[in-house]
């Protein structure tokens, strides 16, 4: 008898052979319990060369579950999406078209990429966009020298990958996490205007997808490629319906370029 576990499947299968002849193929990575020290890294790679279409989400359409406005770019997805999970993240690899059609011609820290936000079943998946990589620090709440917890402490713990889990380290490399941001216009209705005569501070939207073992907080500081700063402003995170957290983040350090 069909239900909604056979129709979801012969839906994705459909989708699929869709996407075997206009989609572009990506290579997908999942976090795993294994010595990958970054998200995207040859040992979380879980599938080569699968084929997806996307078309971004139309403004104000709400048929997926996640905030009521569209600062974050959703891709709604044709592709196969049986064998993966929700957080499964996707980078193209297609060598053809890549460089001098959607990307720059020349070496570039962006790429194309999306991850797996939502697979409800029976409508089409979402994706969530990814473009480029940043590393990702936490407040040092580690004691001072007089044995004292100091929130003053300037220096930040990195958030390093370890064994499939994201976690503070007193000492380490901070992982490489996908990422997308873009421009900060109006989040909402939380933020007041700027203070006239006042410069405003430059903040971008920043996506970021769930990381296991750690929830980023308001304070939190991303590095960007570039060596620009941004810390947290504002976290907002969902581990269910539309999957990946949402950061308002505003500047702090001047990188090369944004």
């Amino acid at each position: 008898m069909a239900n909604y576990i056979s129709i979801t499947r012969i839906l994705q299968m459909a989708y699929g052979a869709g996407a075997q002849i206009v989609g572009i193929p990506f290579n997908v990575y999942r976090i795993q319990n294994n010595g990958a020290t970054n998200y995207i890294d040859s040992t979380n790679l879980i599938a080569s060369n699968i084929r997806v279409d996307r078309q971004p989400v139309a403004s104000g359409n709400k048929g997926f579950e996640t905030t009521r406005r569209m600062e974050v770019m959703w891709w709604e997805l044709m592709g196969n999406f049986n064998n993966f999970q929700v957080g499964d993240v996707f980078v193209s690899n297609d060598t053809v078209l890549n460089q001098g059609w959607v990307e720059v011609p020349y070496s570039s820290d962006d790429f194309i990429g999306f991850m797996l936000a939502e697979n409800m079943p029976t409508r089409a998946p979402i994706g969530a966009r990814l473009h480029t990589q940043a590393k990702l620090y936490t407040a040092n709440i580690l004691p001072n020298g007089s044995n004292i917890f100091d929130n003053t402490q300037p220096n930040k713990q990195p958030i390093v990958l370890s064994n499939g889990t994201f976690s503070p380290a007193s000492m380490g490399t901070a992982a490489n996490i996908p990422i997308a941001y873009m421009p900060h216009r109006n989040y909402g209705d939380i933020y007041q205007p700027y203070t006239p005569n006042m410069t405003p501070m430059e903040r971008r939207i920043v996506y970021v997808p769930p990381l296991n073992g750690y929830q980023p907080v308001a304070g939190d500081e991303f590095v960007f490629q570039d060596g620009s700063h941004y810390y947290i402003e504002s976290n907002y995170h969902q581990d269910s319906g539309t999957v990946g957290n949402q950061f308002l983040c505003a500047k702090v350090v001047d990188g090369a370029g944004q």
